[in-house]
């Protein structure tokens, strides 16, 4: 088989990142699109990816159990290679049965080489199509498989890689998702239209039609949990074992191994917060981010920006300026999103500068609201850039610069300010640098009183022995949790582990652990299920149990709190992070 020349390590990488750069675009694209768009979106997202994996052909085929028949219904064919499309609008399933059967058991059917194949149906299909490697993922629901995305080889045979089919996976479950919301919209819009004909079934219809919108609402926030959870796995992996490696003393001897491992988790950090803002911006536009507004003081929060943005200036030869440090005015705001708005404005202001620039951060103080703004001494916009200036994924050309961004900072940045009822306006011209307004609403200072911050580091305590028992079914997981665990911060701790709900159950009976660390997705319950089995033994009914999930979504936390864990970790953890948590169960003071 004709195989491409092997990668390295780091360009695979960087090509793997690239991918899920492209799947977090495509699910953004996907998320709030309107039904009539649907189609072309799809036939688009197989181009782009069936474009980026090198493919000749890729395909959506929908599986009609009446007629027991396969039909495509789009397909994408790069240039010079023949569709098939109106020659397979009707498969019959007898035609391909183990391809059939292996979708029904949710497996992909993946052919590296057709030539390799003995004869056979299978082969006899492919062959007629000119098809030397092909790979067909189902697409399964709530319902089981509806059917498949596929893609084909033809000019060449391709060997694809495990974390390539994993991603090619995640596509697929991306299809299933926007199938699933197309068909809750789809009955929305036809229940819509009969209540305007049907007056007096109008509260019977109305109620219908509230269900099926909540459905369409559930789709897409499985669509985004689903993204979350499926890059924050690998992303837990990256990222922990990049802090390992930082604090290996072989690797930190060696100035150009230190920079590589510094590399990997730059660019593990960065797609982490390309995550996090993808999935802050959805839920920003359809109205499901949560903000809890209360006095901010304004004095005091601009000077903790300026102190955190500083090294970044320094870094960049930009000098930060600000107004003297002083108390209020006072704002009403949600604190951590007033936050990450004044940290992307003045990261943007430092990052997009000239060397030797200035970025200045001012109050205007007056009436019923209060102003900030941040102004900078670089290149500027022209009035075109500033149209584009908040479309999400555009960085108006700056991504041939080299400056790292995702493109969506502004955007998240704009429906932040505009959920805490604030105005933001933008001043710039070319040459003459840019400023940033926010307007937000005045209020009364808030009463004294100091918060207490149950993850804040706690005064050095003695610490005890403690056996904890992990019951993770990710053996990538397991093996940071054990390797961390190895580190002298963590001295003392035996670590115990599970890989599913039943010998976890099992394994706290017989161990009787000091703490239990639970991940949610377990293969055979749920880690909740399993939090309510323990709480039933009486003997296990005080041990403290700590969830450990990939879905970092804020009603995800709440609801698992809620139901009785003392504690949530979502990946990717952090050593200081796991560090903490066993602190505070093994201290004599802890509960």
């Amino acid at each position: 088989m004709n195989q491409p020349l092997r990668l390295s390590a780091a360009a695979e990488a960087a090509r793997l990142h690239d991918f899920v750069a492209l799947l977090l675009r495509l699910a953004g694209q996907f998320i709030n699109l309107p039904l009539p768009r649907v189609d072309a979106a799809i036939d688009q997202a197989l181009a782009d990816t069936g474009g980026f994996v090198g493919a000749d052909r890729a395909y959506l085929f929908h599986y009609d159990f009446e007629a027991r028949v396969g039909r495509n219904t789009h397909e994408w064919c790069t240039q010079g290679i023949e569709p098939h499309r109106e020659s397979l609008l009707a498969v019959p399933f007898e035609a391909v049965p183990d391809w059939l059967q292996a979708h029904l058991r949710g497996d992909a059917v993946h052919v590296p080489d057709a030539r390799a194949l003995p004869p056979c149906h299978l082969r006899d299909m492919l062959d007629a199509q000119g098809v030397q490697t092909t790979i067909a993922l189902p697409l399964l629901g709530e319902h089981g498989c509806a059917g498949f995305v596929g893609f084909d080889f033809v000019r060449a045979a391709r060997r694809l890689g495990d974390e390539e089919v994993d991603l090619l996976k995640l596509f697929a479950q991306m299809l299933v998702n926007v199938g699933q919301r197309g068909r809750a919209e789809a009955a929305l819009a036809e229940a819509n239209a009969l209540l305007e004909a049907r007056v007096a079934e109008r509260t019977r219809e109305l109620a219908v039609a509230k269900e099926r919108a909540e459905a369409a609402d559930h789709a897409k926030s499985a669509l985004m949990a689903r993204v979350s959870h499926e890059l924050r796995t690998p992303l837990n992996a990256v990222l922990g074992f990049a802090q390992l490696l930082e604090l290996d003393p072989a690797l930190r001897a060696s100035r150009a191994a230190g920079a590589r491992v510094a590399q990997i988790r730059q660019a593990g950090d960065h797609l982490l917060r390309m995550v996090d803002e993808v999935l802050d911006l959805a839920r920003a536009e359809s109205g499901r981010l949560q903000l809890q507004p209360e006095a901010v003081d304004l004095g005091a929060m601009l000077a903790e920006a300026l102190a955190l943005a500083q090294p970044l200036a320094q870094q960049q030869g930009v000098q930060l300026q600000g107004p003297p440090a002083a108390t209020g005015p006072w704002v009403r705001a949600d604190r951590t999103r007033l936050r990450q708005v004044l940290m992307n404005l003045l990261s943007n202001a430092v990052k997009y500068n000239r060397a030797g620039g200035q970025v200045r951060l001012d109050i205007e103080p007056g009436g019923s609201r209060v102003a900030f703004s941040v102004r900078d001494t670089g290149v500027g916009l022209s009035a075109a850039q500033r149209a584009g200036l908040f479309e999400p994924f555009n960085r108006l050309g700056a991504e041939r610069s080299g400056t790292e961004g995702t493109g969506l900072g502004l955007a998240i940045t704009r429906q932040l300010v505009l959920l805490m009822d604030g105005q933001l306006q933008v001043e710039s011209a070319p040459g003459q640098g840019s400023c940033f307004t926010v307007r937000l609403p005045a209020c009364a200072a808030a009463a004294e009183g100091v918060a207490v911050d149950r993850h804040a580091p706690q005064a050095e305590a003695k610490r005890r022995p403690l056996s904890a028992l992990y019951v993770e079914d990710n053996p990538t997981n397991l093996l940071l949790m054990q390797a961390m665990l190895e580190r002298p911060e963590c001295d003392g701790v035996t670590l115990h582990t599970a890989t599913d709900g039943q010998s976890g159950l099992a394994a706290a009976q017989r161990l009787r652990p000091g703490l239990i660390l639970l991940d949610l997705s377990l293969p055979d319950m749920d880690g909740r299920e399993l939090l309510r089995r323990l709480r039933d033994d009486p003997a296990l009914a005080q041990v403290p149990c700590v969830a450990v999930s990939a879905n970092a979504l804020a009603p995800e936390v709440a609801s698992a709190l809620q139901a009785g864990f003392q504690d949530y970790v979502t990946k990717p953890f952090s050593l200081q992070r796991l560090v903490e948590v066993l602190d505070h169960f093994r201290t004599p003071s802890a509960p």
